[in-house]
């Protein structure tokens, strides 16, 4: 019995031999999900003096099977690198104005991380904050 809605394509030849193609199977690497990237809470330092607790989620896809092949320890350059770009993107704002351009620093972050980590065979698909908190509201 043929699954029917797995089929993606099929032709005949002349000697009447039907193909049938599994778009699954020819697509495969290419609509691979990783898991999510669930950044660990981080206190950084701000422009107004603060310190802000920081918590984020990394979505990616697999663009490339070859090249993500050969990174073992990617979630961890993905954690360390967005990290680094994420606090140069913040260190001169002040506490308002990271909570008032939340989506401008999330597309900031997932463009910048997107474009070191393809070289792995990673896509960025989207970054969402999830906690900005000022050093005070941790505390209580």
């Amino acid at each position: 019995m043929v699954d029917l809605s797995r089929i993606y394509t099929f032709s005949m030849i002349p000697l009447g031999i039907l193909f049938i193609l599994s778009a699954k199977d020819l697509f495969k690497s290419h609509h691979e999900y990783k898991p999510i990237i669930d950044i660990e809470p981080q206190v950084m330092s701000i422009k107004d003096g603060k310190y802000v607790n920081i918590d984020y989620i990394i979505y990616t896809q697999i663009i490339d099977q070859k090249l993500f092949k050969k990174k073992d320890n990617i979630k961890e350059l993905m954690r360390s690198e967005s990290l680094h770009i994420f606090e140069d993107i913040i260190r001169n704002m002040t506490y308002e104005m990271i909570l008032n351009r939340r989506e401008s620093i999330e597309d900031n972050l997932r463009v910048q991380l997107d474009g070191y980590i393809r070289k792995y065979g990673i896509g960025v698909k989207r970054v969402a904050l999830r906690n900005v908190l000022e050093e005070d509201e941790v505390l209580n």
